[in-house]
């Protein structure tokens, strides 16, 4: 079981249920747990959010058209990116802005197209599937893009 943390304002919500119902009927083989529904509404819902983001396998955010001005997701995408967890950003539109942190961490964004998130999404999962014993913490992955629609993730070193 790998555990996913889903980023996302609650307006978008309906594309995160849709990719969560694409990943399991195409992916039946990876089957995944959504940490994100376990986060509670509370004012300080960092202190639960932190443990949460610790122990996903891989963080996906999906940025919609409020996105940009949501505190939360930014310091979730930045929480994500400082315990170098595995992420994907998906933006729903061109035409929506980003969260500042992803210019800032110089986050590659995948085009929304439900097929090719959730492929990403599968290959993330298999190569951590294929290396089980692998510490992912000291390595960096880098995004390699393949055509239009394919980004491949590479190890390209340790810390």
């Amino acid at each position: 079981m790998y555990n996913i943390f889903f980023s996302n304002t609650t307006e978008d919500q309906k594309r995160v249920d849709e990719l969560k119902n694409i990943l399991n009927d195409r992916l039946p083989n990876l089957p995944f747990y959504d940490l994100s529904i376990e986060l509670p509404y509370l004012d300080d819902w960092k202190v639960y959010a932190e443990p949460l983001l610790a122990a996903c396998d891989l963080f996906v955010c999906i940025v919609g058209k409020n996105t940009y001005n949501s505190e939360a997701v930014d310091w979730e995408i930045r929480e994500a990116c400082r315990l170098k967890r595995p992420l994907i950003v998906t933006r729903l539109s061109n035409y929506y802005l980003l969260p500042k942190c992803c210019e800032e961490l110089k986050i590659q964004i995948i085009d929304w197209e439900i097929n090719t998130v959730a492929g990403n999404i599968g290959e993330q999962l298999v190569s951590r599937a294929l290396f089980l014993r692998h510490n992912w913490d000291k390595v960096t992955l880098i995004p390699v893009q393949f055509g239009t629609n394919t980004t491949l993730w590479f190890k390209v070193g340790s810390h």
